[in-house]
């Protein structure tokens, strides 16, 4: 009789690990569970500092513009506090030359200087309507006489704000830009002064900061009186139909996010106006630049929170 022993180690009969490993060691493929709870802990610390990075960036971001409306609004209102102050001086010097002119004091040089001081380079007067002699009386140098559209439009519009003085809309003359202003005389004549925009487009220059942020001056049609870019001020565009421009030009101050044609970016604006003469004042600022304030903030913050992790 003979008889059979099984081998313990035979691979046929005996026991083998789960990888096939007759040892019953894992294989090298398989994790030991404490690197798989490493792991699981690591991945979970990812994604709550993700998770934790998104909703920082969304609060910051909220605070950063709040911020960011309450300052752009206190500079569009200081903006506009400087050129009402600036406007209100020139009507009143206006006015009074206009007087000393009339009282047949035009040799004093002083009254032209001052005048000239405040960028009002010439003054006229005009004759009243029905008088034999129709040529103006000029003060300064001599300029091409605006449309009878808009001389009708002084002498009709009544400005309660700069004692009588009207101004007109931006005007192109003899290739320049001007505001044309306005004076009725007792005796039926009609001082006219061409003010030109070296002030305001000096003043519309101190406001710039960040990469693309600035200041932006419209006159109370909407068309561009001062603007960074050059090619907007040449050709007087019309900016009416954007919504923070009409929003300013029917009297209105605030702040407002909206899409910009000539930056082709999204902006947010403090909005504001000069009451004397309705003129718009915008501080706009690429809505992006806030955006990289805010991740520039949380940067290092994530950094540090993925090597701790």
């Amino acid at each position: 009789m003979t008889s059979t022993m099984t081998n313990p180690n035979d691979g046929t009969l005996g026991h083998s690990g789960p990888t096939g490993d007759p040892s019953g060691r894992p294989g090298p493929w398989v994790w030991p569970l404490q690197r798989q709870i490493f792991l699981m802990l690591q991945l979970s610390v990812i994604i709550f500092a993700v998770a934790l990075q998104a909703w920082s960036f969304k609060n910051f971001l909220k605070t950063e513009i709040l911020r960011t409306e309450e300052k752009h609004l206190v500079i569009a209102g200081n903006l506009s506090l400087s050129l009402s102050r600036y406007i209100n001086d020139v009507a009143r010097i206006f006015v009074f030359g206009a007087n000393h002119m009339l009282a047949g004091s035009d040799a004093d040089g002083d009254v032209r200087d001052l005048l000239s001081s405040l960028n009002v380079e010439a003054v006229a007067i005009l004759p009243p309507p029905g008088s034999p002699v129709q040529t103006p009386y000029w003060f300064g140098q001599e300029h091409t006489l605006p449309t009878d559209e808009v001389l009708r439009a002084l002498h009709r519009d009544e400005n309660k704000y700069l004692d009588g003085v009207q101004i007109s809309g931006l005007q192109q003359i003899d290739g320049r830009k001007f505001f044309i202003l306005g004076y009725a005389l007792p005796d039926g004549r009609f001082v006219i002064g061409y003010l030109n925009t070296s002030y305001i487009r000096k003043v519309q220059k101190t406001i710039a900061f960040g990469e693309l942020g600035h200041s932006a001056i419209f006159d109370q049609f909407g068309l561009v009186v001062a603007h960074p870019s050059r090619q907007l001020e040449k050709d007087m565009t019309d900016a009416s139909n954007l919504p923070p421009v009409r929003r300013m030009l029917n009297r209105e101050t605030g702040v407002e996010q909206f899409y910009s044609p000539p930056m082709q970016l999204d902006m947010i604006a403090g909005l504001s106006f000069v009451p004397e003469t309705g003129w718009a004042v915008m501080v706009p600022q690429p809505m992006r630049e806030l955006s990289r304030t805010v991740n520039s903030s949380l940067a290092q913050a994530f950094a540090l929170t993925i090597t701790m992790a």
